[in-house]
């Protein structure tokens, strides 16, 4: 196999993968046409990208990853490649590099494209992607990989995205058609990054109909990435009891981040959170907690309280309807006001410690509440 190319083409088809020791060799083909496609296997995903270059040799290698990282660094150079399964010889303005390829012969066979495949606009289904992601659960050592995962559930045959820590559940509705429920894994699914086009999403399944991998892609970019084989939560029988709340809050995300933002500290780095000494890292600081201790028509009152050691207090303009008490983890209302910038939410609160319903116009969310000092000294 013989091609020219520069180093910044295979820095884009190398975006993202392992560079670890037990990493397996990628395999590279060349079309006649030009088109080079990088195929590369990770402990949980296939992945699979194209990338035109200057075709003189068409052919097939698999190279260790460590020789193409190496080639990046030539930059916007011109180069050239010859390789084949034992070596690699690399060309660029009289500089002259030859390697030993140890990779082995072959890998194992990627998977199949999807029978049936849906298609979706990249910017829906990136958006709603995004109003969800930090839901979900990033300690690796989680017990229950079903919070590690992305939902893809099927309602009234749309998909919704649906993620949760045990804490939070956010989910995201779409007009793509969808049939099959799965739970993919989260953070593979952050390697594929699609522009403004049209994208292809499918399932491939094994001959007895179970299914195998979850596949999305473009024209540049394909991904497939293994099922998760655990049970996920039942939150329709959460999210989709009628709530009859005390009080609504409607406010606006930008003011609230902006206002809160100023107001809050971060915890002590001496200082080991509950959440941190059980291995949990989505619990955040418990210590740190928002209270609503006024609402009215022209607004409500944050009370940001970490221990007896700072208190603060911020005034957030909202339309407000009934009287309830409100306390949550400051950061995990941050992180709402983050993902729905520019937008309005609507806090609907019931008792104390039921869940709290926050709704916008793309997504629902979920987030429980916080038992304070003060309740705990009331209830001594």
């Amino acid at each position: 196999m013989k091609f020219r190319t520069t180093g910044s083409t295979f820095l884009g088809l190398m975006r993202g993968l392992s560079l670890k020791n037990n990493a397996l060799p990628v395999h590279l083909e060349l079309a006649a046409d030009g088109t080079l496609s990088l195929t590369a296997r990770e402990p949980f995903y296939w992945l699979r990208r194209l990338a035109a270059v200057e075709a003189i040799e068409p052919g097939s290698v698999n190279i260790d990853r460590y020789l193409l990282a190496n080639l990046t660094r030539f930059g916007k150079d011109t180069i050239t490649v010859s390789a084949t399964a034992e070596r690699i010889e690399v060309t660029a303005d009289g500089l002259s590099l030859g390697a030993s390829n140890f990779a082995p012969s072959d890998l194992p066979a990627a998977p199949q494209m999807p029978s049936e495949m849906v298609a979706a606009k990249a910017s829906e289904f990136s958006k709603a992607l995004k109003k969800i992601l930090y839901a979900t659960d990033h300690d690796k050592d989680a017990v229950r990989p079903a919070l590690l995962g992305v939902y893809f559930d099927s309602r009234d045959g749309k998909l919704a995205l649906v993620t949760t820590d045990g804490v939070r559940l956010a989910v995201a509705p779409t007009s793509i058609p969808w049939e099959t429920p799965v739970l993919v894994w989260a953070d593979t699914l952050t390697m594929f990054r699609p522009g403004d086009e049209t994208i292809t999403l499918g399932i491939t399944k094994s001959p007895s109909g179970e299914p195998e991998t979850f596949h999305i892609g473009n024209g540049r970019e394909a991904l497939w990435i293994h099922i998760i084989r655990a049970e996920f939560v039942n939150y329709r029988r959460i999210l989709d009891d009628p709530i009859e709340a005390q009080a609504k809050v409607t406010l606006s995300a930008d003011e609230c981040l902006l206002k809160l933002s100023r107001i809050l500290l971060s915890p002590p780095a001496t200082r080991q959170s509950v959440g941190h000494l059980r291995g949990r890292a989505h619990h955040g600081d418990p210590s740190c907690f928002l209270t609503v201790s006024e609402a009215d028509a022209s607004g409500v009152t944050f009370s940001v309280e970490r221990r007896d050691e700072y208190t603060a207090r911020v005034r957030v303009g909202a339309a407000v309807s009934g009287k309830a008490r409100l306390c949550v983890n400051a950061r995990y209302l941050l992180d709402l006001l983050r993902v729905h910038k520019g937008e309005e939410l609507t806090l609907s609160i019931r008792t104390p410690y039921a869940p709290i319903l926050v709704e916008t116009t793309e997504a629902k969310h979920l987030l429980l509440p916080l038992r304070t000092y003060e309740d705990d000294r009331l209830a001594a």
